[in-house]
C-alpha cells in the first residue's frame, strides 16, 4: 500500500493521530479536544517536513481527533511500532505494514477455522473451500481498509480468533477454549464496539455448556469476561466523558456531516440503505465506479455469485453440518446488518458502512466455500474460487489505473 495515498479517504489520519497521542503522551485523546498534530496535519497539506499551512482548529471535525471514541486496544499494540525512530511520513508506512501483517495472521486464522468447518472432508476439500473463503479477503475494500492506519486489521484477527474459539468449544464441549473464547470476545470489544455481533454467538455456545453443573461456572465466567475486559476503559470513560462511551459526544460532532438535513429514518429507508451495502466490494475511494449501469450490474452478479447463491445451495441441497457453520458463519454476517438496521430505526443513527462488515465477512466466505465443497464437489469449489480471483484480480489491475493510485 506504500502508492496509497496519505490520507486514506476514510478516517486514517484521525486513527494516526490517535496511535500518535497514545505513543507520545501516554494517554488516551479526549473526543472534543484534542486536535491533530502539526505533523499530521502538515502531511495532510503535503508540507511534510515542513510546517503545515493549516491551522486544524479551523478545519472542524477534519483537524480533530475524532476517532478518540474508540476503544484503546490497536492503539496502544501499535504505540511501539510508532516509537521507531523515523520520521512521520515513514511512521505511516509502518503502521501500514504492520497492519498488512495482521491481515496476514487473518488469512492464517481463516485457514484454522477452514480445517474445523471441512476437516473431515479432507484436505482437498478444506483447500478448496478455504481458496473461495480467501477472496473475502482480495476486496480492494476490505485490503484498503485494513492495510491504511486503523483498527480494522486487529479487529479482523480478533473476529476469526474467536470464532476458531467458539467452534472448539462447541465441538469438543472444551471449557478452556470456551474461556479462551470469551476473553478473546472481550478484546474483540476493546478493539472495535461494532464486534458486539459476536456477543450473541458467545452467549448460545456458553448456553450449550450450563446443562452440564461442572461447567456452569466456566459459562458464566466466559459470558462475563468481555465485560471485565472492557471496564477499566468504561472506568475512564465515565471519569471523562460522565458515560460509559462517547457516543453521544461523538454523534453530536458528526451528524452535521452524515445527516445535515436532520432526517428521521423509519422502515421505508431500510431496503436504500442494504442496497449501499452491495458497494462493499470497493473501498469508498472507489465508488464513483457505480456511477456507470454496466460495473452496477457486474457488483450485483458478484453478490450474486458469492452471498446469495451459497444461500440457495444450502436451502436446496442440505448437507451434514449445515445448522452448525450456519450458526458460526453466516449468523454474524446478519446480526451485524441487524444491529445497523437496529441503529437506524431506534438511534436514528445511519452507520450502513460495509467496511463495519469487513470482520464478518470472512466466516461467510467460508460458508459459500464449504457450501459448494458438500453439494458441488471439490472440483466445483476450486473452479468458483479461481472464478471469484480472476475477476478479483481484473478488478485490482482496473483500481490501478484510476484514482486514487493514479493521483499526484
Amino acid at each position: 500500500m506504500a502508492r496509497f495515498p496519505v490520507w486514506a479517504l476514510v478516517d486514517e489520519r484521525a486513527h494516526y493521530a490517535y496511535v500518535q497521542e497514545v505513543a507520545e503522551q501516554g494517554r488516551l485523546p479526549f473526543l472534543g479536544r484534542s486536535l491533530i498534530s502539526p505533523q499530521v496535519q502538515a502531511l495532510d497539506d503535503g508540507t511534510y517536513p515542513g510546517p503545515p499551512r493549516t491551522d486544524p482548529r479551523t478545519r472542524g471535525l477534519a483537524g480533530q481527533s475524532y476517532e478518540a471514541f474508540q476503544p484503546p486496544l490497536y492503539y496502544a499494540l501499535a504505540a511501539p511500532a510508532f516509537r521507531l525512530p523515523v520520521d512521520h511520513a515513514g511512521k505511516v508506512r509502518v503502521l501500514r505494514a504492520l497492519d498488512l501483517g495482521l491481515l496476514l495472521v487473518a488469512a492464517g486464522l481463516l485457514w484454522l477455522l477452514a480445517r474445523r468447518v471441512l476437516g473431515d472432508a479432507g484436505r482437498v476439500a478444506v483447500a478448496a473451500g478455504y481458496a473461495v473463503a480467501l477472496t473475502a479477503l482480495m476486496w480492494p475494500s476490505v485490503v484498503v481498509r485494513t492495510v491504511t492506519v486503523s483498527n480494522a486489521a486487529l479487529e479482523l484477527v480478533l473476529a476469526l480468533a474467536a470464532l476458531v474459539a467458539l467452534w472448539d468449544a462447541h465441538a469438543r464441549r472444551d471449557q478452556r477454549r470456551l474461556l479462551l473464547a470469551g476473553a478473546l470476545v472481550g478484546l474483540g470489544l476493546l478493539t472495535r464496539l461494532s464486534l458486539v455481533w459476536l456477543v450473541p454467538v458467545l452467549v448460545v455456545v456458553a448456553a450449550g455448556f450450563v446443562r452440564r453443573r461442572a461447567a456452569r461456572t466456566a459459562a458464566g465466567l466466559t459470558v462475563a469476561l468481555p465485560v471485565l475486559v472492557l471496564v477499566p476503559w468504561l472506568a475512564s470513560n465515565l471519569d471523562r466523558y460522565g458515560a460509559l462511551t462517547a457516543g453521544s459526544v461523538v454523534r453530536e460532532m458528526q451528524e452535521p456531516f452524515l445527516n445535515p438535513a436532520g432526517r428521521d429514518y423509519g422502515v421505508d429507508d431500510l431496503p436504500g440503505r442494504h442496497a449501499v451495502l452491495l458497494n462493499g466490494v470497493l473501498a469508498e475511494e472507489w465508488w464513483v465506479e457505480f456511477l456507470s449501469s454496466a460495473k452496477r450490474r457486474a457488483r450485483d452478479l458478484f453478490a450474486v455469485l458469492f452471498l446469495a447463491t451459497p444461500l440457495i445451495l444450502a436451502a436446496v441441497r442440505p448437507f451434514a453440518g449445515r445448522a452448525r457453520a450456519a450458526g458460526f458463519l453466516v449468523a454474524p454476517l446478519l446480526l451485524a446488518v441487524g444491529l445497523m438496521s437496529a441503529g437506524l430505526l431506534l438511534a436514528n443513527w445511519d452507520f450502513f458502512y460495509p467496511r463495519y462488515l469487513h470482520a464478518a465477512l470472512p466466516g461467510f466466505g467460508l460458508f459459500a466455500g464449504a457450501v459448494v465443497v458438500r453439494t458441488l464437489g471439490t472440483g466445483r469449489a476450486a473452479g468458483a474460487a479461481a472464478l471469484l480471483s480472476l475477476g478479483l484480480a481484473v478488478l485490482w489491475l482496473h483500481l490501478a489505473t484510476v484514482t486514487p493510485f493514479t493521483a499526484p
